[in-house]
């Protein structure tokens, strides 16, 4: 892939990512007082968070040896200065970019169980997380930027939900 084509790719859905972060943060009370949602809305933070971060990592092609080549060298890292920053992340994006791209999917099904939500998209995105249970490398085995792509299309549906729940909720207290 040349830089070009990447460069396609990241600028639009780095701009989807921010208009992701700011979508959570204005489902969020003013107040912090989350109420009956509040474990839906720190996944749904820890989501738009992890796909922020994820879409500057994302690679097309990445294969196992480097991810865990890359694994090491974040823990040697940690090891020595006891700290990580985004410069870290990115020399070591082969494994970088799985972690977060798995722990947006991880908290998106979260999410889906505490909504109750069955869909097409639901099921992509446990099927990722099988592949990574079972290879420990899900996103290293498929195209990151495909999973991004899937992890962002769900948090849209997730959230999508959320705005149908909440509206439910205000009809029928409306009606009491």
């Amino acid at each position: 892939m040349t830089v070009e084509e990447h460069f396609t790719w990241l600028v639009p859905n780095r701009n989807k990512a921010q208009e992701l972060l700011h979508r959570v943060y204005r489902v969020i009370p003013d107040k912090g007082e989350w109420g009956d949602h509040a474990v839906l809305l720190h996944l749904l933070t820890g989501v738009a968070f992890s796909l922020w971060r994820a879409v500057f990592l994302a690679e097309r092609d990445r294969d196992a040896t480097e991810v865990a080549r890359k694994a090491k060298m974040m823990l040697k890292r940690v090891i020595e200065t006891n700290a990580i920053s985004f410069n870290d992340d990115l020399l070591n994006k082969s494994w970088t970019a799985g972690y977060y791209l798995n722990n947006a999917l991880w908290r998106l099904e979260s999410a889906y169980q505490f909504l109750g939500i069955s869909s097409p998209l639901r099921e992509q995105v446990k099927k990722i997380l099988d592949l990574s249970s079972k290879t420990g490398h899900g996103p290293a085995a498929m195209g990151a930027k495909e999973i991004w792509d899937t992890a962002f299309s769900a948090t849209d549906e997730v959230l999508g939900a959320l705005d149908t729940v909440k509206s439910t909720k205000r009809s029928k207290s409306a009606t009491k």
